[in-house]
This record gives C-alpha cells, sequence and structure tokens, in this order.
C-alpha cells in the first residue's frame, strides 16, 4: 500500500484551507484542517500527523510554541505566512517557510522535500490567492 500522509493545515482563513487540502488530497494525502491554535490543539491531541502546514499568525494565539510544547511525537512543520515581519522572523530559520500568496507548486515541492517523497503528479498552475 502506498504512503498517504496525514497532513495538519492551520490557518484562520478557511479559504486557504480548503484549497490546500483539496490540493494535497488530489496528490494521495490525508489532510486535517484546523482554523486556530485550539483547533490545533484539539488536532494534535486526536492524532499523529506526518506534517503540519502553520500559518504563524493565527488568531488567538501563537502556533509554534504548541506545536513544539503539545504535540505527541516530534512532527514535521512547514511555516507559512504573508506578513512581512513573520516572514523575516522566520525565512531563514530552521524550518521550510512559504511566504503568501505562493503556487501550489511550490508548496507541493515543499512538502515532498519535508516528507522525503517525490511522487506527486505535476500540480495544476493555480495559484494561491493571498
Amino acid at each position: 500500500m502506498p504512503f498517504a500522509p496525514h497532513i495538519l493545515i492551520v490557518d484562520d482563513q478557511p479559504e486557504i484551507c480548503d484549497l490546500l487540502a483539496e490540493a494535497l488530497t488530489q496528490r494521495g494525502c490525508v489532510v486535517r484542517c484546523a482554523l486556530s491554535a485550539a483547533q490545533m490543539r484539539d488536532a494534535l491531541a486526536d492524532d499523529v500527523y506526518d506534517l503540519v502546514l502553520l500559518d504563524v499568525v493565527l488568531p488567538d494565539e501563537p502556533g509554534l510554541p504548541i506545536i513544539e510544547d503539545a504535540s505527541a511525537q516530534p512532527v514535521p512543520v512547514i511555516l507559512m505566512s504573508g506578513y512581512a515581519d513573520a516572514a523575516e522572523q522566520h525565512a531563514n530559520g530552521d524550518r521550510p517557510f512559504l511566504g503568501k500568496p505562493f503556487r501550489i507548486e511550490d508548496l507541493v515541492r515543499t512538502v515532498e522535500r519535508v516528507l522525503g517523497t517525490g511522487s506527486a503528479p505535476a500540480p495544476s498552475a493555480a495559484a494561491m490567492p493571498r
């Protein structure tokens, strides 16, 4: 049976969660979305994930400390943000970072690199909205 990565998408914009979830589901991933730090905490308590896509600016609290403290096991994280100050803070860190807006193919390539896979089909030309 092929590897189906379990991915948690954390973003306070439902349309972004839906867009990313659709793109990754079409590539064989099992995806769950969380729209807040509280929902992310619940998701991490409920399941084990192979990867977390995390918007670094959430409305209720910063998400990065939750990932580091609440995950049942170490989980790779790809950080995302459309805010310039967050981009500057995280872009040169030790975690992969995607500045919004980004292209779906950039997301897929980053996910494949972090997961160590390379089997995703070529993505469509759709671009991620701001």
